[in-house]
């Protein structure tokens, strides 16, 4: 099919467009007549367009299934509107900036921040093949190190393009990514320097101008050194034309380098003050550009970061004060101001900048000023100088600061390449070339030239490696080609630098006397106008020339380009600086030749001779040439998508222009020429098979199929040709199969339509006449149905209006019968309510007369009863009066008064009796007034005891109130004292009833024993006797009885303890009764102490007194009461019991001695020796245990005269007594111990040397006591410890630990090392040796790290010291004598001597550490695994699209060295967590941690399979989602049969889960924004977005995701709370816990195996 049949109706072409470059539209009528009308897709408006050859004919526009490839080799039509085209939409709709063009890698700046550089990113890319993942730096790095590693062939990375493109960033990221995957953490770390020499040589080398803020003003080529095992040991930088003139001058909205800014920035720090800076705005060489600050950039922050590199780099502090001494005499020399003087110049000598810089320079103010003014010139004969005019001398200043700043700039070069330099020599590099892109201005300098010069250079070398590349994969596949015509830019090279080219000809005008740009331009003019095809005169200038580059025409302006080539200084400046008193100064111009050099001839003179720029310039772009081609190249274009820094905003005639400069299209055209799209046989059948009638397909022959497939649709066999893997086609001839299967699809379709039509016409008349039927049928039974309903109906009726009427009737009947009833009821009903109205009515009236007529008679009796009372009065009265009369007569008469007289004696005698007993009264008082006389005189006397009174009244006052705070710490003292007495209570009762259980074991055993002495006195010696035995005995019943009067003491000392405790409480109690009794004293003035009890007064009494006792106020009456007998009688009752417990304890020595010479005397040869020996060291044990005894009773003693200072006095008393108790018991207890030892010795006949360790181990804790030794079985016989010396401590690590190997203790009981390890332990402990257990226990954890490192890539190694060090660890926590940790069984074993905590905590750490490593460890058996098992592996035929989406023109990745790819199935990666499984549970590892082992490895797994669909574009699609999910459910299914549920290793799955789901889910409208947010809760919003980006449908028929429903999804989840990161984090492992579990294993059952050769240890 030819190319003009594929512009037929229908067909999408590219148009031309002025503002967008090109435009879309539809062919509207074939081609015909030359003619061919288009329709624009954006107006509906048409165009007849002439077509007179075949480039007439419009571009062809790639099918929308191709649009947004990541490859644009890959597109069918390759020209350059599909490029830009499928750039734009990459760009703007996806956000992707990334994209592959054959080998470069076009790199669009965003201008904004993406999440596209993290760590867990470049951990995606490493190991992966190029075309695997989507395009990005991180790839071409990859690449690059693969390639390295693989071949050992050196590599290079050139990055170009604009500036504001991202060249730096682009190069800044790649080597980053080779410091991270080719740092070694065991070497120098060479890579942190390599990444620091960044920050570097963007302060001193970029500078904002108006394109780019941060843009690079100079080219760098770096070498990253790798020995053989692919380690960064060392790099080289070689730099390429540094801007020197925007040193004195910047261009508006520009600004100079950074580090200017920066170091004014730091200008308030205390070292700047020698610097004399100021603001950056007040510097000349700062302000030009009117642009001081940058935005969202801090200077000093800036500063800060330039300092830091510099000191990681070996850059001593004093060296960057030189360095910023420099920097800022730069400044303070572009200040000086220079004044014209007639024709020549001067400056004032009180300028403050020149001194300044003078100063800083370290040269002479004087002599500064005047060679900047003036210059010296030499002829054959004299020296003399000559004065510069103004302009002269100001560009002789500007002059020295630029070559000043420019050899700064290349020392600071120098130092990073010494710092980066090492010793050895590296094995390969990768070079890294940040080299500037082809730039055209409106005014091009001789900078453009150099740029422009290196670009055509860098674009032959990239012509003829693609050019090579296409020719090997032509010779690989075994293909016929022919020769490949593309541009070859040599004649545009040969211009510029070959013989008499234009940097000869502008060295040979530098040579001259009087050099100049019109002379450069003549020569130019006449060499080389209408001689070279790529070099043209303009038209309308004289002063410029043009040169016809690879990428445009370049105008350059002549002026200014012999002094920029020659760059000379007036030599008397270097003089002047080679003096300086700075070495750095001088440093910085030492050429190592010595002082003199060469002069040039004539008008030179005077000036220093050295090579040109451009020469310096051709001589290292040739180096980097030769390096470029020693290497295997990879490139980078940086393009620049628009002039306002606008973030994702596509300029197409910008991108266009770069497009062109940087040679993407001219790979395309290259590509183009040949065969661009490439297939794979399987790729393409699965693809195509449609086109082949399907009886003839044989899908296992896909070779031939594919041969079948091409015949039968294209003729020509040139459109195609056939290698060993892959089919290649000419450009179009994908697009026309796409045609032709469209084409195939929708005939097929129609076909399938068609028929399908039919049938569902037909199915829907017989359905439609099978319903008529049914329906008539239903009709009639329903008519028939109704008319019988109709008669039934009409009987019913008839029956129902019977039964009606009579209903009717027979209720009208009743209800009249009902009223007839009711009226006569009423009417009868009111006659008797009538009637007995009546009658109620008269027996009321009835009743009303009765009471009427009773009140009326009861009234008229009370008047009657009134007047005859009034009637009695009067006869009364009147009787009365009567014999009133006749008592008045008789008074009048003499026997009256006689009777009077009678009773007046009576009374004059009782009168005179009265008067006798009141004078003896007188008498009686006058003594008493005696008496009182006396007593006032005596209360005279007294009066000053009145004071005192007041004074106690005070004193009392001011005790009452010590007194409240005093109740308050004695309830405090009380409760304390209670619980203590408690426990002293309970421990006296366990050790009471322990010794009641000893002295019977003891009678027990003295009887046994007497039965065995009464056995062995037939044999024993005369020394035996019964007077012997019979003192033992006498001797055993005494120890009996101190044993009882032990106890009596312990009960009197108890009793004691409760009496004060009572007293105690008794003053608590009236501490209220004491106040009120005190207000009382106070009102009164006088005390009542009878009144209160004896302990309220004793407590009391104490009160008062402790003032006098701590302030020494001493009153003039003694205060003394007695409760202070009390207290002496207390103390001296302590001091005496103290005195008895001193007694005892002689009498428990003196009986310990007697214990001996028993002993001696029943022992006999060695044994008897051993026997002494150890009886020595239990005495001496017990001497100084008598001696600490006596030290405290002795500060007892001391303490006894305070007592009564404190009011603790009950709570001391208390602690001393129970305390002294305590140890007598113990004491007692060890004596009654050893006798029984003794008595079961002598019954058992044990060993002298189970005796001896049975008495260590008792000695070690009495509260730990073992129980009786006669009943202990075979096991208990053994202590559950291993003796051992300390030189035997390296013996012990290295054989338990060093040179232990798993497999030699399989079979023994779980984790035997760590067990037999701390039995080594607690033998170190139990004999109490501190210095032994640190030294055991460091040598063990020293030897776990050990035998750790040396099994780094060993699993069952790993697991099994993991298991062993968390045993250990458990031990050493389970015997730590904590309740909570140990059985009851076990607690007499605890360690007892010293606290191993800080040890504890050691081992956590080392099991951490281990743990870490083996999560590593098979992280490295998985990773690899997890893309092909779990993103590859298609369980499920016939589901994967036969679309081949992203990915390069390759066909795929190839396969990893050593692997097979297509075997990796889930069943690989199941079966590898199975083996690791079982290697845990061999190892006997806790299960906690075996959960929380594979929760962190399904946690990698899920990050890393999430993280690789998130840059694989491939996998977007339900397809691929559906083949996904399959395969994490069976890993779900193993988890669950694993038992790992719990763990919450299956919800670590969740987010690639949530992922799978959303490429399956429907993603069209808006109502499907709601789903795809409540679905995927575990992924965040930049995740969500990713995937639905990148999601591609297989062919036409499916649609993308619209940009509207992405925008919905974000504005959703809008909510986020977080910053979203875009990939998964990799290496954040959850912090692991391991719970505590103690062992059931009994110690003293464990023996010591054999093969172990544990000989120099000893069972217990």
């Amino acid at each position: 099919m030819s190319s003009r049949e594929l512009y037929c109706k229908g067909a999408r072409v590219w148009l031309r467009d002025n503002e967008l470059v090109w435009i879309p539209a539809e062919v509207v009528n074939g081609l015909s007549e030359k003619k061919l009308t288009v329709q624009f897709e954006e107006d509906a408006t048409e165009v007849i367009l002439d077509i007179n050859c075949q480039d007439d004919l419009p571009p062809l526009r790639n099918p929308d299934i191709l649009i947004g490839e990541n490859d644009l080799t890959t597109l069918s039509y390759l020209h350059e509107p599909a490029v830009l085209h499928n750039l734009k939409t990459r760009f703007l709709d996806s956000n992707i900036i990334y994209t592959y063009c054959g080998i470069v890698l076009v790199a669009i700046n965003p201008y904004e921040n993406v999440p596209l550089y993290g760590n867990e990113i470049i951990q995606a890319y490493h190991g992966q093949e190029m075309g695997d993942m989507d395009p990005h730096v991180f790839a071409v790095a990859e690449e690059a190190y693969k390639r390295m590693s693989r071949e050992s062939r050196n590599q290079s990375i050139i990055v170009s393009g604009e500036s504001g493109a991202g060249k730096t960033v682009s190069a800044k990221y790649a080597m980053r990514y080779f410091a991270m995957v080719g740092g070694a953490s065991t070497e120098t770390q060479i890579e942190k320097r390599v990444l620091a020499s960044n920050p570097i040589m963007e302060a001193i080398g970029n500078a904002k101008t108006t394109r780019n803020d941060n843009s690079s003003r100079f080219g760098k080529y770096i070498e990253i050194g790798f020995n053989k095992r692919q380690h960064i040991m060392g790099a080289h930088m070689r730099t390429y034309l540094l801007e020197k003139s925007r040193v004195t001058f910047q261009s508006p909205e520009e600004r100079n380098y950074h580090i200017f800014y920066q170091l004014c920035s730091a200008r308030e720090l205390p070292e700047m003050a020698e610097f004399y800076l100021e603001a950056a705005d007040s510097f000349l060489y700062t302000n030009q550009g009117d642009a001081v600050e940058l935005d969202d950039v801090s200077d000093s922050d800036e500063f800060v970061a330039t300092q830091e590199a510099f000191s990681l780099l070996g850059v001593s502090k004093e060296l960057q004060r030189k360095l910023l001494r420099v920097l800022a005499a730069i400044l303070h020399l572009g200040n000086v101001t220079i004044t014209q003087k007639e024709e020549d110049s001067q400056i004032n000598s009180t300028d403050k900048y020149l001194k300044q810089s003078a100063q800083l320079l370290g040269v002479d103010k004087d002599q500064l000023m005047k060679w900047l003014c003036n210059r010296k010139i030499s002829t054959s004969k004299e020296t003399y100088t000559k004065p510069l005019t103004l302009t002269q001398a100001t560009n002789a200043r500007d002059g020295l600061a630029k070559h000043l700043y420019s050899q700064l700039f290349l020392w600071v070069v120098g130092r990073i390449n010494k710092s980066l330099t090492t010793s050895s020599k590296s094995h390969s590099f990768i070079g890294v070339l940040d080299i500037y892109g082809f730039e055209t201005f409106e005014v091009n300098s001789f900078e453009q030239f150099c740029i422009n010069y290196a670009n055509e250079k860098l674009q032959q070398q990239f012509n003829q490696h693609v050019f090579k590349l296409e020719q090997q994969e032509y010779i690989k596949e075994a293909i016929q080609w022919s020769f490949i015509d593309f541009y070859d830019n040599q004649p545009c090279i040969d211009l510029i630098e070959a013989k008499l080219g234009i940097l000869d000809l502008l060295d040979e005008t530098c040579k001259m006397p009087q050099p100049s740009d019109k002379l450069l331009i003549q020569k130019l003019y006449n060499k080389h106008e209408k001689k070279s095809s790529h070099f043209d005169k303009p038209r309308t200038s004289t002063s410029s020339f043009i040169v016809k580059h690879f990428a445009d025409h370049v105008t350059y302006e002549g002026t200014g380009f012999v002094e920029k080539n020659m760059d000379n200084v007036i030599p008397e400046h270097l003089h002047l600086l080679k003096a300086s008193e700075y070495e750095l100064v001088a440093e910085l111009f030492y050429d190592g030749k010595g002082s003199k050099s060469k002069k040039t001839r004539g008008g030179s003179a005077g000036l220093l001779s050295k090579q040109s720029v451009g020469s310096q310039f051709r001589d290292s772009l040739t180096d980097l040439m030769k390096a470029l081609n020693q290497t295997t190249p990879h490139y980078i274009r940086c393009i620049k998508p628009n002039d306002l820094k606008l973030s994702f905003t596509f300029d197409p005639k910008r991108a266009v222009q770069q497009l062109r400069a940087c040679g993407v299209l001219e790979t395309i055209r290259i590509s183009a020429a040949g065969y661009p799209s490439r297939w794979t046989y399987r790729e393409f059948f699965d693809r195509y098979r449609i086109l082949l009638p399907w009886k003839r397909v044989r899908p296992g022959d896909v070779h031939r199929m594919c041969e079948m497939i091409l015949s039968s649709v294209i003729k020509d066999e040139d459109k195609f040709r056939f290698g060993k893997t892959k089919i290649f086609f000419r450009a179009g001839q994908v697009a026309y199969m796409e045609k032709l299967r469209a084409d195939k699809l929708k005939h097929s379709g129609i076909m399938i339509q068609k028929t399908i039509k039919a049938w569902v016409q037909w199915r829907k008349y017989q359905h439609l006449r099978k319903i008529t039927i049914w329906l008539q049928s239903r009709t009639r039974g329903l008519l028939a149905r109704r008319h019988t309903q109709f008669l039934r109906e009409t009987r019913a009726a008839i029956k129902i209006q019977k039964r009606v009427r009579g209903f009717l009737c027979k209720t009208k009947y009743l209800r009249l019968r009902r009223t007839t009833l009711a009226v006569q009821c009423h009417y009868r009903g009111q006659r008797a309510r009538k009637a007995y109205m009546k009658l109620l009515y008269e027996s009321k009236a009835v009743v009303i007369q009765r009471y009427a007529r009773g009140w009326l008679a009861r009234r008229q009796f009370r008047k009657s009863i009134q007047h005859v009372v009034i009637t009695q009065a009067a006869i009364r009265r009147w009787l009365a009066r009567r014999e009133l009369k006749k008592l008045k007569v008789e008074a009048r008469s003499v026997d009256h008064l006689k009777k009077l007289n009678q009773g007046l004696e009576n009374k004059i005698i009782e009168l005179q009796q009265k008067l006798t007993a009141q004078l003896g009264i007188n008498k009686a008082l006058k003594v008493n007034e005696a008496k009182i006389a006396e007593l006032e005189k005596d209360a005279a006397n007294g009066a000053h005891y009145k004071e005192q009174l007041v004074a106690a009244n005070a004193k009392i006052k001011e005790l009452e109130e010590k007194l409240q705070e005093s109740l308050d710490r004695a309830a405090m003292a009380e409760e304390r004292s209670a619980k203590e007495t408690a426990l002293l209570k309970q421990t006296h009762e366990e050790k009471e009833n322990g010794l009641l259980e000893k002295i019977r074991t003891l009678e027990a055993e003295l009887e046994s024993l007497k039965i065995q002495h009464q056995l062995d006195t037939k044999t024993i010696s005369h020394r035996h006797s019964e007077e012997e035995w019979q003192a033992l005995q006498g001797e055993l019943t005494e120890l009996r009885d101190h044993h009882q009067r032990t106890l009596k003491d312990q009960a009197r000392m108890e009793q004691r303890l409760e009496n004060l405790q009572l007293e105690l409480e008794l003053m608590q109690s009236q501490g209220k009764t004491y106040s009120s009794e005190s207000e009382f004293s106070r009102s009164s003035g006088f005390v009542t102490p009878h009144t209160r009890p004896r302990s309220d007064l004793y407590f009391e009494d104490t009160i008062q007194s402790l003032p006098d006792l701590r302030y020494g106020v001493h009153s003039s009456t003694p205060l003394s009461t007695p409760s202070d007998k009390q207290l002496s009688v207390v103390i001296s009752d302590l001091q005496s019991q103290v005195q008895n417990l001193e007694d005892q304890n002689m009498s428990l020595l003196e009986e310990n001695g007697q214990l001996k010479e028993e002993y001696k005397k029943i022992s006999v040869g060695r044994k008897e020796e051993v026997m002494r020996e150890n009886y020595e060291r239990e005495i001496e044990m017990l001497k100084e245990s008598k001696l600490k005894l006596a030290e405290e009773l002795k500060s007892l003693k001391q303490n006894s005269s305070i007592i009564h200072k404190t009011s603790g006095l009950n709570l001391q008393m208390q602690e001393e007594v129970t305390r002294l108790t305590d140890e007598t018991l113990e004491l007692r207890e060890k004596l009654d111990f050893y006798e029984q030892q003794l008595s079961h010795a002598r019954q058992q006949g044990f060993s002298v040397e189970s005796f001896q360790s049975a008495r260590q181990l008792s000695t070690t804790s009495l509260v730990s006591t073992p129980g009786p030794l006669d009943r202990l079985d075979y096991e208990d016989q053994y202590l559950g410890m291993l003796q051992w010396k300390l030189e035997d401590r390296d013996k012990i690590v290295s054989t338990l630990v060093l040179k232990l190997q798993p497999a030699a203790v399989e079979g023994q009981i779980p984790c035997l090392p760590a067990h037999l390890l701390f039995m080594c332990v607690r033998y170190a402990d139990h004999i109490q040796n501190e210095h032994q257990v640190t030294m055991l226990l460091e040598g063990i954890i020293k030897g776990i790290q050990q035998v750790v490192q040396k099994n780094v890539n060993n699993l069952d190694g790993l697991t099994f010291w993991l298991a062993n060090v968390c045993r250990l660890f458990h031990n050493l926590k389970q015997y730590s004598g904590d309740e909570n940790t140990a059985p009851v069984a076990q607690k007499s074993m605890s360690l007892s001597s010293f606290d191993l905590t800080s040890f504890r905590h050691l081992l956590h750490d080392r099991a951490v550490a281990i743990y870490l490593e083996l999560i590593r460890n098979v992280q490295e058996y998985i990773q690899p695994l997890i893309v092909p098992g779990l993103m590859e592996h298609e369980p499920i035929p016939n589901v994967t699209s036969s679309r081949r989406i992203g990915g390069k023109s390759g066909g795929g990745a190839k396969p990893r060295s050593g692997q097979k790819r297509l075997l990796i199935t889930v069943e690989t990666i199941i079966k590898e967590l199975s083996n690791v499984l079982s290697i845990l549970q061999a190892n006997y590892l806790d299960p906690s941690v075996i959960g929380q082992l594979f929760k962190q490895l399904f946690l990698i797994i899920n990050s890393f399979l999430l993280n690789n669909l998130l840059l694989r574009k491939d996998m977007c699609h339900w397809s691929h989602g559906i083949q996904i999910r399959h395969n994490i459910s069976q890993l779900e299914d193993w988890a669950k049969g694993a038992n790992l549920t719990k763990s919450g290793a299956i919800e670590a799955l969740e987010p690639a889960i949530q992922a799978t789901q959303l490429l399956q889910m429907r993603k069209k409208t808006g109502k499907d924004v709601a789903t795809i947010v409540e679905a995927c809760s575990k992924l965040n919003t930049l995740q969500i977005q990713k995937i639905l980006t990148m999601y591609t449908p297989a062919d036409d028929y499916e649609e993308r995701v619209p940009v509207h429903v992405i925008k919905a999804v974000a504005s959703r989840r809008g909510d986020d709370v977080m910053p979203s990161q875009l990939m998964e984090t990799l290496n954040n492992a959850n912090p692991v816990t391991f719970p505590f579990t103690p062992s059931d294993v009994n110690l003293r059952g464990i023996t010591l195996p054999a093969f172990l050769k544990l000989d120099f240890l000893t069972r217990l």
